[in-house]
């Protein structure tokens, strides 16, 4: 398991661009903000920290790019024109720089993380759909159950992080996951229309509610 963990590692430093990025070329767009979020979680379960471990400057490199992509009067982290479906690179985002705020032990660095943090979490509460859900778009007020999940973890990880966050945003999400669940106890896709139970997304709204 080390070994794979170090090879996993070593390529995710490799493929990281000079600006600090992460980016996929799939059919689906480059997803930037999302692939450099869940590649940062990757390397601090990998044991770096933006201070700390063998790939730090990597993880300061992955923190200081997401901060510079985040719209500070909308709140959203995300690059124009090259996140098709921001909300799923925001939430990802917000979760991993929650992580990393409890990891920083620069105080000016840790303000600048709370600060953006601050502003991420107020955009998830006021895109939330009237169902309880988040969708593709902070915009879309529509929903479905993976960017709500995404949305979900981040709202958790910044609570744990110290951030303010709105419980009653919190529960209606929750709300949301338990009326998605079909009668077979698996969770669909989306909650207005009816469809059948989805194995990924069943298992990350479980995940969710723990």
């Amino acid at each position: 398991i080390r070994a794979a963990v170090a090879r996993g590692t070593d390529w995710l430093v490799r493929t990281q661009d000079h600006q600090g990025a992460f980016r996929n070329a799939g059919g689906y767009g480059t997803s930037p903000v999302a692939m450099t979020s869940l590649a940062g979680i990757a390397l601090l379960a990998g044991g770096s920290t933006p201070t700390r471990g063998a790939e730090w400057r990597t993880v300061r490199a992955t923190v200081d790019w997401l901060l510079r992509q985040q719209d500070r009067d909308t709140g959203l982290i995300a690059v124009r024109g090259e996140d098709g479906v921001p909300m799923f690179g925001h939430g990802f985002a917000t979760q991993f720089l929650a992580h990393v705020h409890g990891m920083e032990e620069d105080r000016q660095q840790q303000q600048r993380l709370q600060a953006v943090l601050q502003r991420a979490v107020r955009l998830i509460e006021a895109s939330q759909s009237a169902a309880g859900g988040w969708y593709y778009s902070p915009d879309a007020n529509d929903d479905e159950g993976s960017v709500t999940v995404t949305q979900l973890q981040a709202l958790r990880a910044c609570r744990q992080a110290g951030i303010v966050v709105d419980a009653r945003t919190v529960q209606r999400a929750v709300d949301y996951l338990r009326r998605s669940q079909n009668a077979d106890g698996g969770v669909r896709y989306r909650l207005s229309i009816p469809g059948e139970s989805r194995p990924a997304i069943t298992a990350a709204s479980i995940a969710s509610l723990f």
